[in-house]
């Protein structure tokens, strides 16, 4: 049984990416009308993936160079559930798109939230390696490393990512913590 998505809650949705769009009215229409089509009731995986395909090329002309609409829709899909057309709708933005590392950095937080730790861990170490992503976007990374290696159990590439993050920025979000929990496991 699927919940159907709030206004509220889909405009407010990623605050750890720190994204906080607006989708465009139109957008909003279709998303919503692809909420009621979806109902209560689980449709059927072929049947699901037509709607959903359906669904994308209905969105294509609406969002057409929208970077911002897009990662909306992306957060939208992933909401619903829908984490292949959300990681599509993210792989449609190249690296000359101006959006295209908080992209990354939200398609690192939709693998975190599927529990794919090795595959977000890789994102983010490439994210970082690039030397070419916003210090915001390396900060967030190096942050989302820590937790997932603290997740790993290995609290050595954990302290590691911990202090390269307080070298760019010591009080950022709550490092403090999780240099405590690194602290801790060693005991």
């Amino acid at each position: 049984m699927r919940a159907p998505l709030k206004k509220s809650r889909f405009r407010n949705r990623d605050q750890q990416a720190k994204t906080d769009y607006m989708a465009e009215p139109e957008l909003e229409c279709l998303i919503e009308k692809l909420e009621v089509q979806l109902g209560d009731d689980q449709p059927q995986p072929r049947d699901l993936e037509a709607l959903v395909s359906e669904f994308e090329k209905r969105c294509e002309p609406i969002i057409g160079d929208r970077e911002k609409s897009r990662l909306d829709l992306a957060v939208a899909f992933m909401q619903m559930g829908l984490n292949g057309a959300a990681f599509r709708q993210l792989d449609k933005l190249q690296p000359t798109c101006g959006t295209y590392w908080e992209a990354q950095c939200l398609k690192g937080q939709f693998l975190i939230e599927c529990q794919q730790y090795l595959e977000a861990l890789e994102l983010f170490k490439r994210v970082v390696a690039t030397g070419k992503c916003p210090l915001n976007i390396r900060k967030e990374s190096h942050y989302k490393k820590a937790q997932i290696y603290i997740r790993l159990g290995d609290q050595r590439r954990a302290a590691r990512e911990i202090r390269e993050l307080e070298k760019l920025e010591p009080n950022y979000r709550n490092v403090r913590e999780l240099k405590k929990k690194v602290s801790d496991s060693k005991l």
